[in-house]
């Protein structure tokens, strides 16, 4: 620790931490579980951080904190009009607008994705660094230019879709915070969590016991 010092306790980065330290949150629920409670209710972080607080009572004290258990519950504002895109959504959408670029087939031109498959045959079974496979190469990729320009619309359809799909992502991310207060959401949807956490407790009480 740093010897009791008062004073505020500014945030340091591992890398850079020099010297003596005074963890602040972790020493409070030390605290807490030391000698205040005698249970210590915790959300879904706390539960997970709090493993230090307990190696540390062992390594520092030689001591076994109060018991902790987790209580969270998860109430979103109701900002979002269609369902959030996944993390796979993005990459999904971002990846079918590059392909579209190189593969007609993505957009649906069948009769160009067939004359690129037989133009890689063709260049397949040239000999390597020969000028027939390079002008087959470049023949190839003349027929994908020709082919992005007549389907430039379809094109920028999948890129626009992908735009607005990375959009609706970051989007989703305020949308879905946990952590707005509680006075900001809708009594009606308050309600429905209150009625959920009382039937949990009810069927945790009205259970038979374990044998």
């Amino acid at each position: 620790m740093a010897g009791g010092q008062p004073g505020p306790r500014p945030h340091v980065r591992l890398l850079a931490a020099r010297g003596a330290l005074a963890p602040r949150a972790l020493f409070m629920t030390l605290l807490l579980r030391l000698a205040g409670s005698d249970l210590f209710i915790h959300g879904a972080g706390g539960m997970r951080y709090d493993r230090i607080t307990e190696r540390l009572a062992r390594t520092w004290l030689d001591e076994t904190l109060a018991p902790m258990t987790l209580a969270t519950a998860t109430l979103t504002l109701p900002l979002l009009d269609r369902p959030a895109p996944s993390r796979a959504d993005v990459a999904h959408a971002a990846w079918l607008a590059h392909r579209a670029l190189h593969d007609p087939g993505v957009i649906g031109d069948e009769e160009a994705a067939r004359r690129k498959a037989e133009r890689r045959a063709r260049i397949d079974a040239l000999p390597r660094r020969s000028p027939e496979r390079a002008a087959a190469f470049r023949a190839m990729h003349d027929d994908l230019a020709e082919t992005r320009e007549r389907r430039a619309d379809a094109i920028r359809a999948l890129r626009e879709r992908a735009e607005g799909t990375a959009a609706a992502f970051l989007d989703s991310r305020v949308a879905l915070d946990r952590e707005w207060a509680f006075p900001l959401h809708p009594p009606e949807a308050l309600g429905v969590m209150r009625s959920s956490i009382e039937r949990a407790f009810g069927a945790e009480v009205s259970a038979p016991p374990r044998t």
